[in-house]
């Protein structure tokens, strides 16, 4: 029988640390092994694939196997797509970048990460200062704008898709599920992605590229520093629409010893016009950083 993940690591992926560590799996059977791969326990689960930590007797290390769950295991062209994103992922290499290890035929291996990821480091601990927001921000966007220049969109980038590593710095995680975040409906009517941090062109039309990496970007940003989600709806519909055609609160009605220069970048990082955006990752924390500077924002918090 599965039992409780050891705390030590934890693997960075959309899957694990979203909701905590999968309460309502950690006592159903687990399979022997994945490939060659020896599981050890279950790290966590979420819509789309359930994060087994492993053994890699091969290169004797500790890894994570990312497997799709039904029915998206049962559907082969999910699982041709699945193989043949995580084939690019793991062409990618960046030190902001949960590496991708090894691709099977419906599974991932990745590298496990010791931290937490943002999403369960704001739900434990609530906003991080601008300091903190900063050097997370460095680390993931510079991360974006790598895998933007191998002409990769990442579509999906969240809190809970951001490491926060232990020894400092962060990782961006999930590249090996990236164009299955908008793959329509499956065959249950169940919506791949999380719309909360869908930009409103990838909603409307379905149309995604690095700009709406930056809109995500920048609502991870928004959530970090005020422990809200930018559009906090729960009902699809309402929260679709809400992206779409609403704006969200300014930053500082959430926090206002902000300094007002952080709305204005925030307008810009949140443009619903994708062509109004920062055009990099880069663009985007250097305008942050010079906002928090204006009115030394945050130095009672640091």
């Amino acid at each position: 029988m599965g039992r409780s993940p050891d705390p030590d690591p934890t693997l960075a992926t959309a899957e694990t640390l979203a909701g905590g560590l999968a309460r309502s799996a950690v006592h159903q059977r687990l399979p022997r092994t994945i490939g060659r791969y020896e599981v050890r326990g279950l790290l966590g689960q979420g819509g789309t694939a359930r994060v087994y930590r492993a053994y890699d007797p091969e290169r004797r290390r500790q890894v994570a196997v990312k497997v799709l769950k039904e029915p998206l295991a049962a559907d082969a062209r999910i699982v041709a797509r699945f193989r043949r994103e995580g084939e690019t992922a793991a062409r990618l290499r960046h030190p902001g970048l949960v590496a991708l290890l090894d691709v099977g035929p419906d599974f991932l291996v990745l590298e496990l990460v010791p931290g937490e990821s943002l999403a369960a480091r704001l739900a434990g601990r609530g906003p991080l200062s601008p300091g903190e927001t900063l050097s997370v921000l460095d680390w993931a966007g510079s991360a974006l704008d790598h895998v933007h220049g191998q002409g990769v969109v990442h579509r999906d980038v969240k809190p809970s898709n951001v490491m926060v590593l232990r020894e400092g710095g962060a990782k961006l995680a999930d590249f090996g599920v990236a164009r299955l975040a908008w793959a329509r409906m499956t065959r249950s009517g169940e919506l791949i992605g999380s719309p909360a941090y869908m930009a409103p062109e990838h909603i409307v039309h379905g149309r995604v590229g690095p700009a709406s990496d930056i809109y995500a970007l920048g609502l991870v940003a928004y959530e970090a520093l005020t422990g809200h989600r930018a559009f906090p709806g729960e009902r699809l519909a309402e929260l679709m629409l809400s992206v779409a055609h609403t704006e969200p609160l300014p930053v500082r009605a959430l926090q206002p010893d902000l300094p007002p220069a952080v709305d204005v970048v925030f307008a810009r990082a949140l443009a619903k016009d994708p062509a109004r955006r920062f055009h990099t990752a880069a663009e985007f924390v250097a305008g942050l950083r010079r906002a928090f500077v204006s009115g030394e924002a945050g130095s009672a918090r640091r």
